[in-house]
């Protein structure tokens, strides 16, 4: 099942993520070669919306505690016979930190540090030829949440 994301601030602008490869492991399957660790840094995200084909769509909403920027780590597994990237799954249970808050420019700062790329989502969509599904803006007073969380530098916790 083809799934897809994107946040969005507390106004109801899309955030044009940064994605920071960070990592990458020879896994010695030859399906699945390579796996690449990704930070997905989203400023001042607010709101979270997951698309499923068929589905309705649902919402999260996010509060940032202790830092300005909500950090995501996705593992990304190269597929040669797609040619293609593919989300790669955690096991159970997900990392601590899966998802934390850093402080505003991190990700820009440890790209300039040791001279990686940083892209942001816009520039990944262009460059795979594809534009984005979703819309720039949405009325955030629409939207009913169902999940709420508070992302922390030590982690993200659930409330709802």
């Amino acid at each position: 099942m083809e799934e897809f994301t994107t946040r969005y601030d507390a106004q109801g602008k899309q955030i044009d993520s940064f994605f920071f490869p960070y990592m990458a492991i020879a896994t010695g399957d030859p399906d699945f070669p390579i796996l690449v660790y990704v930070y997905q840094d989203s400023p001042g995200m607010a709101w979270g919306r997951l698309h499923r084909e068929g589905e309705e769509d649902l919402w999260g909403r996010y509060r940032i505690e202790g830092g300005e920027v909500s950090r995501t780590i996705l593992a990304m597994a190269y597929d040669p016979k797609a040619r293609r990237w593919v989300r790669a799954a955690f096991r159970i249970p997900l990392p601590p930190r899966g998802t934390h808050v850093v402080p505003a420019g991190s990700a820009e700062d440890l790209a300039k540090l040791f001279g990686l790329p940083l892209w942001r989502r816009s520039e990944l969509l262009a460059r795979a030829g594809l534009s984005d599904p979703f819309p720039d803006r949405v009325d955030t007073a629409q939207l009913r949440p169902v999940v709420e969380f508070v992302i922390r530098p030590d982690g993200m916790e659930q409330r709802k």
